[in-house]
């Protein structure tokens, strides 16, 4: 089977059009043709609002739009939309929304757009048979429905202890905790969040609370006292 070529060396709008006519039949061969037309009028948008846009150096590691199998830019790119949810820079975006300038720059907006017309075409099981079994079981392990469904922008203030918990493990690890609000937040989580925490202790909270426990996992948390030397964030 012949490799696409690397998303970074197309433009983005050719892919864009690669994406709707060529190979867009080849990945549902049993969608309805409503389907087909929906996605290639949202690829001719993409194209014709932005019709010189590269792809951005920020997503060049983006997966396989036309599921040409490569998972571990699949992989990479499903971490990276995690990192944009813990920064609060992901969200629906189409082509024709208008853009949030007080939250997203025109480059941010660009590749928000692109990473969600990533993900409905990787990730988006509409019928249960497209995503291959690895990579759904993968999707399962990390929680990554379950993270994109939540509405962390509810909880302001965990996911900005979470970033800058984030933040702060990149550079040091889980350890010298900048300030006593966040060491506090850390060791509640412990209590809280692990196995038999106060927030865990049945399966209903359990279920209530597993998005939270994913999102520390992703960025490698360490449950049990003593992991704060660990040497910084290594996702999934």
């Amino acid at each position: 089977e012949d490799e696409a070529p690397p998303p970074a060396a197309v433009d983005g709008n050719v892919l864009c059009f690669i994406d709707a006519v060529t190979s867009l039949f080849a990945k549902h061969p049993n969608q309805d043709l409503s389907n087909y037309l929906v996605e290639f009028i949202e690829a001719f948008a993409t194209a014709a609002l932005y019709p010189t846009i590269a792809i951005c150096p920020s997503i060049d590691h983006l997966g396989d739009a036309g599921y040409q199998r490569d998972d571990d830019r699949f992989f990479k790119t499903v971490q990276y939309i995690v990192i944009k949810i813990i920064d609060g820079k992901f969200q629906c975006a189409r082509p024709w929304q208008i853009r949030d300038e007080n939250k997203y720059s025109e480059e941010e907006w660009k590749e928000l757009v692109k990473l969600n017309k990533w993900y409905l075409n990787n990730c988006f099981d509409r019928q249960n048979e497209y995503v291959p079994v690895n990579r759904k079981e993968y999707l399962e392990k990390i929680g990554f429905h379950r993270i994109l469904k939540e509405n962390t922008a509810g909880y302001v203030e965990w996911m900005k202890n979470l970033q800058d918990l984030r933040n702060h493990a990149v550079e040091n690890g889980f350890k010298k905790f900048p300030t006593e609000r966040l060491r506090r937040w850390v060791k509640a989580q412990r209590s809280k969040l692990r196995e038999g925490g106060d927030q865990v202790k049945t399966g209903e909270l359990r279920k209530k609370n597993q998005w939270r426990v994913d999102l520390l996992n992703s960025i490698n948390f360490p449950w049990q006292r003593g992991g704060e030397s660990g040497i910084g964030v290594q996702h999934y």
